[in-house]
């Protein structure tokens, strides 16, 4: 098999999405089926990956990849690498490919689904744009993977696709790589907290944990332990974000709000073991790479009910409605001063082995089919 494993997204890559790939390539690499495989992405992004000696890496301008009619380059690398199949880990249109299966992933959820009101116009309208990526990429694909049940239900109820061109595989999750546990370098005193963790932005719903936040304080003086917040502000965000900080300013609680920056998986682990206890605040997740992580390192965690967080977490997590900071601070209240005993968990179905010998038996079925 000789597989193109194509990434047109064009900005910064998420923590989980490199770690997809990574994990994705170390398998490949060491899967005797593949002969070859070709990377096609932009610079900066192959930098961050760990390529197998079998894979040939092409670097891209982001006017390669921008707008589908501009993706000749892409076209003409695939045809001249002679691929069986063409692999697209995010939701991007490739077209033209005359006879090689495309199999698309759908890893970005917020443009089918959220475009919240705190969202600004400037984001929406990229969502809309993001939007009408996804849908074109997912139409002309012979195969979408879906990330979850949540997913695939809204490609075929909302998007109207076939469910049969749709298959379930999940993220993949070890714990190789989190040890040592490593304390943050910004935290320099011993103390209990509430974690929560994600990229800073309004779709991940900080706003419910921060009221939630205000008013457990106002109930309880002292004796709520402080929130450490872990995750990068994006700057497109930066007015909204400035109205969270002046919320938590004027009710007189900036300092016991941490915010943490991007953090190591090794310190994300640290912070998860030593944790009173993890709050998912997120509005839409086509997965939830933090929803594991947390659930790995025995984290008892309040996660809001927005798809697809129950889907993960089942009946792991506690639940609270998003938008409502009163049942929110309830919950946290209940888990701080009346712990419940932390239940099990089994995380087998989401052994990365299990996940790429999924997908790659996906991928030879579909070679098969177009033979036939």
């Amino acid at each position: 098999m000789r597989l193109a494993l194509v990434n047109l997204s064009t900005g910064d890559i998420s923590g989980g999405y490199a770690e997809y790939l990574n994990q994705f390539l170390v398998r490949a690499g060491d899967d005797t089926k593949i002969s070859s495989i070709l990377l096609l992405s932009v610079s900066g992004i192959v930098e961050k990956l760990t390529l197998p000696e079998k894979c040939e890496p092409v670097l891209l301008n982001k006017w390669d990849v921008l707008f589908p009619s501009l993706q000749k380059k892409v076209v003409r690398e695939i045809k001249e690498f002679k691929a069986d199949i063409t692999f697209s880990p995010v939701e991007r249109t490739i077209s033209d490919l005359q006879g090689i299966p495309i199999v698309t992933m759908v890893q970005n959820m917020e443009p089918l689904t959220s475009f919240t009101r705190e969202n600004n116009l400037a984001w929406n309208l990229r969502l809309v744009l993001l939007r009408r990526k996804a849908i074109s990429a997912v139409r002309s694909a012979d195969h979408i993977i879906a990330l979850s049940n949540f997913v695939k239900d809204c490609l075929v109820n909302t998007i109207g696709l076939n469910e049969r061109s749709i298959t379930k595989i999940p993220h993949g999750f070890d714990l190789i790589g989190y040890q040592p546990y490593t304390k943050p370098v910004t935290l320099k005193e011993d103390q209990k907290f509430i974690f929560t963790a994600g990229s800073v932005l309004p779709a991940r719903g900080l706003d419910d944990l921060i009221k939630a936040y205000i008013k457990l304080t106002k109930d309880n003086s002292d004796s709520v332990p402080k929130l450490y917040i872990a995750g990068k502000v994006l700057r497109q965000h930066n007015r909204w974000f400035q109205r969270l900080l002046r919320t938590i300013k004027l009710a007189g609680v900036e300092n016991s709000i941490i915010w943490l920056g991007v953090l190591s998986k090794n310190e994300m682990a640290w912070c998860y073991t030593n944790t009173e206890l993890f709050v998912m605040t997120s509005r839409v997740e086509s997965f939830g790479i933090i929803a594991l992580e947390s659930m790995a390192l025995g984290c008892p965690v309040i996660s809001s009910t927005s798809p697809c967080l129950p889907e993960v977490y089942g009946d792991y997590a506690d639940y609270y409605e998003p938008y409502n900071h009163l049942e929110l601070a309830g919950k946290i209240q209940q888990h701080l001063y009346s712990p419940i005993e932390q239940k099990s968990v089994s995380l087998k179905l989401y052994s990365w082995d299990k996940i790429y010998q999924t997908t790659s038996s996906l991928f030879q079925d579909l070679i098969k089919d177009v033979k036939k």
